[in-house]
């Protein structure tokens, strides 16, 4: 017979001695029960960092993702939210949660419980499993009894039969029974989440062998690991749950870096809030990784691997907005240097942020409905080295006369720079060293930077970039987007552009570029074909890379 345990919120609310006369007047196996109910609810027991916080003396911090993810997983056990999956950034401790501390509190809470640990490997498993008999062992506060004679590093027992069982995700499991399970990265790292043979192994693994294991509807899932792949266990599972195939998992999913809550927004992420309140941009736990100590971090990893670790959003190699194999990499073969129409399109850094950001600009030209992307300059700029390296991108591209620059951070500031006239200016060695001038470019910028430069078109951008970005699709989907495949700057373009739309550390090449593509693009519509056609009837004129005494086009920036 189940026997149901008092309130133990409204028990601990009596006078101690009221409390012990009630609990004196129950029959023992109910006064067992609402014994165990109160020391539930004490505040310490009521989630696994409470729990790793108290009987740590403090070295488990409760930051507040913690905190947030051991309520997750005490809702797992309880019933509440029995299928989870943990999106987290590396190095934030969700395997010690999950996959440690975790366990340790469920058994602590139920002696009785069969727990399942799984990972990529038996090693990780067992290393996890050792753990959590560890916590087991090494608090006499905790209310679960390990068995002496059934203490084996990967499967052990307790006193009330219950237990836990790790294995590596390939491994046999069969004939054992789970009262919860855990798989915790399934995946060893990058190279197994990209290949396609081990993401359906490890698929077919959990379907056929892990999800079978659980004993009863109630029993708690938690499938844990970083985003390497926009098709690994998570997209498998979040599909089948939008296609009411399969379990209802609630995605737990906590970018390092806090987004932007957008509830219209195209991107589905960004349509739900951040999970902690954070505000956009600010950090997980500032103590041990500083905003400045990610940002470093995202550099190193590039947009690709930043939007899949740490931000957990994968962007398909491919591209998720731009697809990579719609650019055309023949400018040096295909563009004579005649063209149609000619302009700059500048992105500019937003004054707040002293770093991180970057500034471009972009050369583009226009032959019919062919664009070409000619040069680009690129780099952390303060305000006077952007003002020079706008007039340094005409000098070498004299025919860019229409100067395009976004009218928000320190655009007016850097176009009224540039359009006064300075006589007597001189570029500075700082500024001539980080824009790669050569002599005969220093001293063509200094003559403009004495006359003023024309030409600066403010440009007040309309909806939100993703929404700018995608206007432009069209253009590149049909093959009229031609790049110079020899660029040194080609590779870093590439890689944003497929990761926009997916958690990319930078757009600002994509901002000027959908800003110049938005204008040709208005200025070809004006005479002869229009960029609408379906069909093409010629292409651009072939013909020579033309060579220039300041430098070869495409192949600057």
């Amino acid at each position: 017979m189940t026997i149901l345990a008092p309130d133990p919120r409204r028990l601990l609310a009596l006078p101690r001695e009221r409390r012990e006369r009630y609990l004196s007047l129950l029959a023992p196996e109910e006064r067992e029960v609402a014994e165990r109910a109160i020391e539930d609810a004490t505040p310490w027991r009521f989630t696994p960092v409470t729990m790793a916080h108290h009987l740590t003396h403090g070295r488990f911090k409760l930051w507040a993702y913690a905190v947030y993810l051991g309520e997750k997983f005490r809702q797992a056990v309880t019933g509440e939210s029995p299928r989870q999956i943990w999106n987290v950034a590396p190095r934030y401790g969700k395997s010690t949660w999950a996959s440690q501390w975790g366990p340790a509190w469920a058994l602590d809470r139920n002696p009785a419980f069969k727990l399942l640990l799984t990972s990529y490997g038996d090693d990780l498993a067992r290393d996890n499993a050792i753990a959590v008999r560890d916590v087991c062992l090494s608090y006499p506060e905790l209310r679960v009894r390990l068995r002496q004679d059934r203490r084996r590093a990967d499967r052990f027992v307790t006193s009330e039969g219950g237990g836990l069982l790790a294995r590596g995700i390939m491994s046999s499991i069969t004939g054992y029974g789970a009262d919860g399970a855990v798989v915790d990265d399934p995946y060893k790292g990058w190279q197994e989440a990209h290949s396609r043979l081990v993401r359906q192994r490890v698929s077919n693994q959990f379907r056929s062998v892990i999800r079978p294991r659980l004993e009863s509807e109630r029993a708690f899932l938690i499938v844990v690991h970083t985003r390497w792949h926009e098709e690994d266990l998570t997209a498998e599972l979040t599909d089948v749950v939008q296609d009411a195939t399969g379990d209802p998992f609630e995605l737990v999913r906590i970018p390092e870096l806090a987004e932007p809550f957008e509830p219209s927004s195209l991107d589905h992420f960004l349509r739900a809030p951040d999970p902690l309140g954070r505000r956009p941009g600010e950090v997980l736990e500032p103590e041990r990784f500083s905003e400045r100590a990610v940002h470093a971090r995202r550099v190193t990893l590039g947009d690709y691997l930043t939007a899949a670790l740490l931000q957990q959003r994968p962007a398909p190699a491919a591209g998720s907005i731009f697809k990579r194999d719609w650019w055309q990499l023949d400018l040096e073969e295909r563009f004579s240097g005649e063209a149609d129409s000619w302009l700059s399109s500048w992105d500019f850094k937003l004054k707040e942020r002293a770093g991180g950001d970057y500034t471009v600009g972009q050369a583009w030209a226009r032959t019919g409905r062919d664009l070409w992307l000619v040069d680009q300059l690129r780099g952390h700029f303060d305000q006077a080295q952007t003002a020079n390296a706008m007039a340094l991108l005409q000098v070498r591209h004299p025919r860019c006369r229409r100067h395009l620059f976004e009218n928000t951070g320190y655009g007016p500031e850097v176009a009224n720079a540039l359009r006064t006239a300075f006589p007597g200016y001189t570029v500075s060695d700082e500024t001539r060293s980080s824009l790669g001038m050569t002599v005969e470019e220093t001293a063509a910028v200094e003559q403009i930077r004495r006359a003023g430069l024309g030409g600066l078109i403010p440009v007040n951008p309309r909806g939100s970039k993703e929404v700018r970005a995608r206007a432009v699709v069209p253009y590149i989907e049909a093959a009229d987007v031609h790049l110079p495949a020899k660029a040194r700057w080609l590779p870093a373009f590439l890689e944003e552009m497929s990761a926009f739309g997916g958690g990319a550390a930078h757009d600002d090449q994509v901002d000027a570029m959908s800003q110049a593509l938005a204008r040709l693009h208005k200025v070809g519509k004006g005479g002869g074909r229009g960029f609408g056609e379906e069909l093409r009837s010629t292409r651009a004129t072939i013909g020579p890379t033309p060579v220039t005494a300041l430098g070869q086009v495409g192949g600057l920036g």
